[in-house]
């Protein structure tokens, strides 16, 4: 029997550990017991309180519910789940007993980490490239909004990428192991648009290694490790079936399957249109902005989460100290027209905030494309520009049409911007094969210095003029305000140039700072890579220096949209952002009418009241004193 040799295990102990810790200090308040406040999450609360009461009362399970969009199956909302899925006990263990939302923090951390090792990375060198993976932006405002089945469907799709890779190119044993567990957990998290995207991209990455065998002539080879794949995949689909069965025959009878109207408002023929899939308009009414795929270097470019200024505390207290000139204007904007000016100034209809890759994972991206020869990095880079192009959606149409109108499947789906999270992905591993040929053949890239310089140029050049002119690749106003402005101008409003002139004079400096912060992170990652290259860093110390820069950057970018921070406005001593277990299973406040209403039936019928107050018993002693104040 085979040692096992413990010295190797402890870069992956070691792993587990760091994430575990990154985990619960970015979320510590879990371990005081509190829930963060989700907005959708507290819509389906009380979208699901009909089913959720009836299940409580009654033995059986109901399957319809009468108020979720006017009516619709409880299988299809979650609000209904089956017990008899194994998938529920995989679930839990791979998120590691943590609570949520530590637990998809960490599971993201897990699963890239799994295909980074796959990859053949080294793991502490995985370590990095796990926590940039996990802290990009979106993967952790989708969090706040409340969308997490989408927050773990995309922490599972690591591990599936890497048992491909395996299965493909290694190890098929650990390959078809990593693909048919974790394709059933993505499955089974039943968020199928992510599950859409992970295709896509495995379908790039699939089709570079096809590439590469024919050039090999080992297509036979090649057909034989996609057979296993195929078996593996199916082995994880199986659990799933009904569900996705039943989805499917759903679908068909909602908004995307075929419309039964053959006539348009206007009174024009539907004809055209009435075929299987969303409207093209719904499909792209949230499409990333072209100069918004800036804030992927530059957090700020669009100004940040679409509240409005006044909503944001800090904001006002500074502008007060700063600018009281801009702070009175747009206090009367509100307080005369009712016009909340927005922190956010792009096209979509509104935004949680930006999506931010890092400014030295998007470099180092960079870099490895031009230097590093390695046949996957070919297929991302790829699969990462076609999803930049098609999260564009209505503002890059042509290409948004072909695939609307042709690629299968495309138009069952909504917000294309979402798309952006496939390079989110994509842009950490690129990243990582880069920082993996510099530390394995560092001579190598010393003979790259010139394309090192050149990039590394290119970046400073970027951010730099953005500094000193945000308005070079930004529009500083939306569409829309530009539509309000010739409105109002047109209405003889003669102050309302003056006072988006104001507003933009505001938005560069935003734009300014946010691009002068990413430059200072550039200079500093460009630094310490040259120190490496002139043998003035150890790599250990280099590995550990990026690593820290990378999850600095993205971990105070976050912190603007996901804090632990507390106000005067929630009382003493409480946060912001999190409440207690009993404030998150019941969010909302009875009003005055519900008091007024509830008296009034109380008077009534005594009887309800002891049967509120015995129902309150049961949910304490259920909960075993985990929902007390």
């Amino acid at each position: 029997m085979k040692k096992i040799d413990f010295k190797k295990l402890v870069p992956h102990i070691s792993a587990i550990v760091i994430f575990f810790i990154i985990s619960l200090v970015y979320f510590f308040p879990v371990l005081e017991g509190y829930e963060l406040k989700q907005g959708d999450i507290e819509k389906h609360k009380s979208m699901s309180h009909e089913i959720q009461s009836y299940q409580e009362k009654y033995s059986d399970k109901a399957l319809w519910s009468g108020n979720m969009f006017g009516g619709m199956p409880t299988y299809m909302t979650a609000t209904v789940r089956y017990d008899g899925n194994i998938n529920y006990y995989l679930y839990r263990i791979y998120r590691g007993g943590l609570p949520h939302p530590a637990s998809a923090v960490f599971t993201s951390m897990l699963g890239f980490f799994i295909l980074l090792l796959c990859l053949g990375i080294n793991p502490w060198l995985s370590i990095v490239g796990a926590v940039a993976f996990a802290f990009s932006s979106y993967f952790i405002i989708i969090i706040e909004a409340g969308h997490t089945s989408k927050a773990y469907a995309i922490a599972i799709m690591a591990p599936i990428l890497g048992g491909f890779i395996q299965t493909i190119r290694g190890n098929w044993k650990v390959g078809v192991l990593l693909v048919a567990i974790f394709t059933s957990m993505q499955l089974y998290v039943n968020h199928l648009q992510i599950t859409y995207y992970l295709f896509i991209l495995l379908l790039f990455v699939g089709v570079g290694e096809l590439i590469y065998y024919a050039k090999q002539k080992e297509l036979t080879y090649f057909f034989k490790r996609v057979g296993i794949l195929l078996l593996a995949a199916t082995l994880g689909i199986l659990p799933s079936l009904g569900n996705l069965l039943i989805a499917a025959e759903y679908s068909a009878e909602s908004i995307r399957g075929k419309s039964e109207l053959t006539i348009k408002p206007g009174g024009e023929s539907n004809e055209a249109v009435a075929s299987s899939g969303l409207d093209k308009d719904y499909i792209t009414q949230w499409s990333y902005g072209i100069d918004e795929t800036m804030t992927m270097i530059i957090p700020n470019a669009k100004g940040g989460s679409s509240q409005p200024i006044l909503g944001n505390p800090k904001e006002v207290e500074r502008l007060r100290k700063e600018d009281p000139q801009f702070f009175n204007l747009i206090l009367s904007e509100y307080q005369n027209n009712q016009n909340a000016v927005s922190s956010y100034f792009g096209n979509q209809p509104l935004t949680s905030g930006p999506v931010y890759v890092g400014i030295l994972v998007v470099f180092l991206a960079i870099l490895a494309l031009v230097i590093v020869k390695n046949r996957l990095l070919l297929s991302l880079a790829a699969v990462t520009v076609l999803t930049i192009m098609l999260a564009w959606g209505k503002n890059f149409m042509g290409l948004t049409e072909f695939f609307i109108d042709y690629i299968p499947a495309y138009n069952k789906f909504r917000a294309v911007a979402m798309i952006l999270l496939v390079a989110e992905f994509t842009l950490p591993i690129m990243a990582l094969l880069f920082l993996s040929k510099l530390i394995k053949d560092k001579e190598f890239v010393k003979l790259q210095q010139k394309k090192v310089m050149i990039v590394s140029g290119i970046f400073i050049a970027i951010l730099g003029l953005t500094y000193l002119s945000p308005s070079t690749f930004i529009d500083l106003s939306s569409e829309v305000e530009q539509i309000k402005l010739n409105q109002q101008i047109n209405s003889g409003n003669n102050q309302a140039l003056e006072i988006q002139s104001q507003i933009v004079e505001y938005r560069e400096d935003i734009v300014a700072q946010s691009a002068g912060r990413s430059l200072l992170i550039l200079v500093l990652g460009v630094a310490m890579l040259f120190l490496f290259l002139k043998g003035k860093l150890k790599y250990k110390v280099f590995i550990t220096a990026i690593g820290l820069l990378i999850l600095g950057d993205l971990w105070l970018v976050n912190k603007d949209y996901v804090n632990n921070e507390k106000g005067a406005a929630t009382g003493a001593n409480k946060y912001l952002a999190w409440v207690k277990p009993t404030k998150f299973k019941v969010p909302y406040e009875p009003t005055i009418i519900d008091q007024q209403i509830f008296n009034s039936e109380v008077k009534a019928n005594p009887q309800i009241q002891q049967n509120i107050q015995q129902r309150l018993s049961d949910i304490r002693a259920q909960s075993k004193g985990r929902f007390d104040q």
